[in-house]
C-alpha cells in the first residue's frame, strides 16, 4: 500500500498521524518486519501522539512474524535428513526468535516501571503484560502453566483475577496437553521409560513429539501409575500421588496389591476417603466388590450424590459372582441435574427429589442381551428388586428369544410376565394371550418381533457379537460397552448353564437376518389365512423391508420378490397393491 507524503506545510499531527497509518499498512499487509521498524520509529519520536502505542505495537509486528513465518515447502510431509534439518532449523529460529521477544517485552516493562508517579502508566504496563503472557502461552506453554499455577497459590488473588488465570490454565490444558497425562509437574520421558508389567517390557511407541497417547496405551498407563506410586512410598503424606497412581492403574496391573494396601491405609476421616475408596472398589477382586460397595454406599457423600451412587454400582456390578448380585448392582439412578450457580426455587435436596425410576446403563443391557441363557431371564424377570417397567422389559426380550427358538411355554410365560406388570398404555403383547392355536401364537409373535424393542445380537443377526466386532465399533468412538462385560457369563453362571447358553446361541445363530424372519412370517400368514384382512399391508411391508436396509443379502431379495408377486396375485385390488410398484434388494 503507497500512502503519499503530506503537504511540506501540514501540521504536524499529520505529519505524525501519516507516520502511524504507513506503519498500519506495513502490518496489514503482512510485512511485520518493516511494520516493527515503523512502529520503533514511532516510539522514539516524544512529540508523537502514538508514542505510548509505538512500542507495543512492534512488539506486535514482531509476534505476527513469528507465527505467520511460512514453512518450509514440503518439509511437514517429507522425512528426509534433509527435511528434518530444515524443520530442525525452523524450530529453532522460532524458540529463539519467541525468546528474544519475551525478553524485549520484559524489558520494555522494567522501563515503564522506572518512568513517572506510580499509576501514571497503568493502561501500558497492562497491554505488554498481557502480550508477553500470550507470548509465553503460544511460545512455552508449560512455561506460562507454571506461572499461572503460581498465582493460584497467592491467597490474596483478586477475583477478577483469579477468574482470568483459571480460564487461561485451563484453555492451555486445552490447547496444549502436556508431554504425558500427569501434568507439568512430572517430569518423564515416556519414550524411554519402561514398566515392569506383563506384556510392558519394551517402551511403548512415541508420536514425533515424544508424546504417548495415554488413553489408547493401556501400559503406558501403567507406567506412569507405577511411577506414581513410587513417588507416593517415598512421602505417603503427598496423596495426590496416591490420587494419580490409582487414576491411571488397572486390575490387571502387577503393581496393584501395593496400590490396595495403599488405599486401604487411608483414613475415613481423610477429605479424600470416598474416592480412594471408590477406586478400592473399581480395583477389588470379585469375592470383595459386594462388601466394600455396601460400605461406601453407607457414606454421606455417597448418598448425596446420585452420580457417585451410580458409578459404585457399576464397578460392583462387573465383579457380580451371582445373579441376585447382578440385581443388586445393574439398575441407574436416572436424575435431572442442576447447577448451583443458577438462582433459582431448586436446592440440591429438591433435586434429589427429581431423580427418575432407575434404568440398564450400556453395560448392564450387555449382560441381559448377550450373557444369560433364557431360564435366568425368566428368573430376572420374574425375581428382580427392580421396577416393573425393567421387569417388563426382560420379559419381552425372554418372548423374543422364546419365539425364535420355538418355545411357546416359555414365550407364553413371559407374555404374561410382560402384561402383569401394567404398561402406561396397552402392550402389543396383550392380543396374543388370546390365542390357544400354538402354530397361531408363533406367527403372531413373528409378525411383532420387529415392533417390539427387545432383541438379541446385532442388528442384522442374531449373533453375539465378537471381541474384533467390539474394537472395529470402539475404532468408529461408540461406546460399546463389551470392554468390560464380555466374561460375564463365567462369574454368573455355572458349568451346565454355560452349556445351556451355548446351546441356545448357537441355534440363534443359525436363524437368518432378522429382516428375514419377519418377511417370512408375513408370507405365511397370506399363504395360511389369506382372508385375514392384514394380509396385504402386511405383504407391502415385506417387500418394502430391504429397501434402505443393509440386514440382507440374495436370499433377503427373494423373499421381497415373492411378497411384490403374492402381493400382485391375490390382492390385486387392494390399496397395499396399488401402492406397490417395486420389489427390492437390501440398500437399494
Amino acid at each position: 500500500m503507497d500512502l503519499p507524503d503530506p503537504p511540506a506545510d501540514s501540521p504536524a499531527l499529520l505529519i505524525q498521524d501519516r507516520a502511524y497509518q504507513r506503519a498500519a499498512a506495513k502490518l496489514y499487509e503482512g510485512r511485520y518486519v518493516n511494520a516493527a521498524a515503523a512502529f520503533n520509529a514511532i516510539a522514539a519520536d516524544a512529540q508523537s501522539p502514538w508514542q505510548p502505542w509505538g512500542r507495543y505495537l512492534a512488539l506486535r509486528a514482531r509476534l505476527r512474524h513469528i507465527e505467520v513465518t511460512p514453512p518450509l515447502l514440503g518439509s511437514a510431509y517429507c522425512g528426509s535428513p534433509e527435511c528434518a534439518a530444515d524443520r530442525q532449523k525452523q524450530a529453532g529460529w522460532i524458540s529463539s526468535e519467541s525468546a528474544g521477544l519475551r525478553s524485549d517485552i520484559a524489558f520494555a516493562m522494567a522501563e515503564v516501571h522506572q518512568r513517572g508517579q506510580a499509576g501514571e502508566h497503568t493502561d501500558e504496563l497492562t497491554r505488554l503484560g498481557e502480550l508477553l503472557s500470550l507470548v509465553t502461552a503460544r511460545f512455552a506453554p508449560e512455561l506460562r502453566l507454571q506461572e499461572l499455577a503460581s498465582e493460584f497459590a497467592n491467597p490474596d488473588l483478586a477475583e477478577d483475577r483469579l477468574r482470568l488465570v483459571l480460564a487461561d490454565y485451563l484453555y492451555l490444558h486445552r490447547q496444549h496437553p502436556a508431554a504425558e497425562p500427569m501434568g507439568e509437574w512430572l517430569r518423564l520421558n515416556p519414550a524411554t521409560f519402561r514398566s515392569t508389567g506383563p506384556g510392558c517390557t519394551d517402551a511403548p511407541p512415541a508420536d514425533d513429539n515424544g508424546r504417548i497417547d495415554a488413553e489408547k496405551s493401556s501400559c503406558t498407563r501403567q507406567q506412569f501409575s507405577e511411577k506414581a506410586l513410587a513417588r507416593y512410598q517415598t512421602d505417603p503424606q503427598q496423596r495426590a500421588w496416591l490420587f494419580t497412581a490409582v487414576s491411571f492403574a488397572d486390575r490387571h496391573d502387577s503393581h496393584r496389591t501395593a496400590l490396595i494396601q495403599a488405599l486401604d491405609a487411608v483414613p475415613d476421616e481423610h477429605p479424600g476417603a470416598a474416592t480412594f475408596a471408590l477406586h478400592r472398589l473399581r480395583l477389588a477382586d470379585p469375592g470383595e466388590a459386594d462388601p466394600l460397595a455396601q460400605a461406601l454406599l453407607q457414606r454421606a457423600e455417597l448418598q448425596a450424590d446420585y452420580s457417585a451412587r451410580n458409578r459404585v454400582h457399576e464397578y460392583a456390578m462387573r465383579n457380580s459372582q451371582s445373579l441376585p448380585e447382578f440385581w443388586k448392582h445393574a439398575l441407574r439412578t436416572v436424575g435431572t441435574p442442576y447447577d448451583p450457580n443458577v438462582d433459582g426455587p431448586m436446592q440440591a435436596e429438591q433435586a434429589l427429589t427429581t431423580e427418575l425410576a432407575a434404568a440398564f446403563d450400556a453395560d448392564g443391557q450387555w449382560v441381559i442381551d448377550h450373557e444369560l441363557p433364557t431360564e435366568m431371564l425368566l428368573a430376572t424377570a420374574r425375581d428382580a428388586p427392580w421396577p416393573n417397567a425393567r421387569k417388563r422389559q426382560v420379559a419381552e426380550l425372554v418372548w423374543a428369544r422364546a419365539v425364535l427358538l420355538e418355545n411357546v411355554v416359555r414365550a407364553r410365560q413371559a407374555v404374561e410376565l410382560a402384561i402383569s406388570y401394567g404398561p402406561e398404555e396397552p402392550t402389543r403383547l396383550q392380543p396374543l394371550q388370546a390365542i390357544d392355536d400354538d402354530d397361531r401364537f408363533l406367527l403372531e409373535s413373528r409378525l411383532l418381533l420387529g415392533s417390539v424393542r427387545p432383541m438379541i445380537g446385532n442388528w442384522c443377526t442374531f449373533n453375539r457379537p465378537l471381541a474384533n466386532h467390539l474394537e472395529a465399533w470402539r475404532s468408529d468412538a461408540w461406546d460399546w460397552p463389551g470392554v468390560y462385560q464380555r466374561d460375564a457369563a463365567s462369574r454368573l453362571l455355572n458349568a451346565d448353564q454355560r452349556q445351556t447358553w451355548r446351546d441356545e446361541r448357537e441355534r440363534l445363530e443359525a436363524i437368518p437376518f432378522s429382516t428375514n424372519v419377519r418377511m417370512q412370517a408375513a408370507l405365511q400368514l397370506a399363504a395360511q389365512h389369506p382372508a385375514d384382512p392384514r394380509a396385504p399391508s402386511v405383504l407391502r411391508t415385506a417387500v418394502y423391508a430391504p429397501r434402505f436396509n443393509y440386514c440382507g443379502d440374495e436370499s433377503t431379495s427373494q423373499l421381497s420378490r415373492k411378497a411384490f408377486a403374492l402381493l400382485k396375485a391375490k390382492y390385486p385390488d387392494s390399496a397395499a397393491a396399488k401402492q406397490t410398484k417395486y420389489w427390492y434388494k437390501p440398500g437399494r
